[in-house]
């Protein structure tokens, strides 16, 4: 049986969580405050801006992301097959 020395942690932890938990419920608004005093929203008229179909950008790309990915997978694997290989 556990003494309640060993289980202060864990229950000291449960209660941090659901404090915070709490506090953040209390301090964030709720969907029905947070909605606009009218009933239907507004129209919004987009339009676009000029010359963006011609503009090419690299704002989005992923080439990195996937590099770094890459990198990751190879740093994780390598070390597990060179400990597989060592124990056969």
């Amino acid at each position: 049986m556990k003494t309640i020395s060993s289980m202060l942690r864990p229950l000291a932890l449960i209660a941090a969580m659901l404090a915070l938990a709490g506090l953040s419920a209390a301090l964030n608004p709720s969907a029905s405050l947070a909605q606009s005093p009218t009933p239907t929203p507004l129209p919004v008229v987009l339009t676009p801006t000029p010359g963006a179909a011609q503009a090419v950008s690299e704002v989005g790309s992923t080439d990195g992301i996937v590099l770094l990915g890459a990198i990751i997978v190879v740093i994780i694997i390598v070390p597990i097959l060179w400990k597989r290989r060592e124990w056969r």
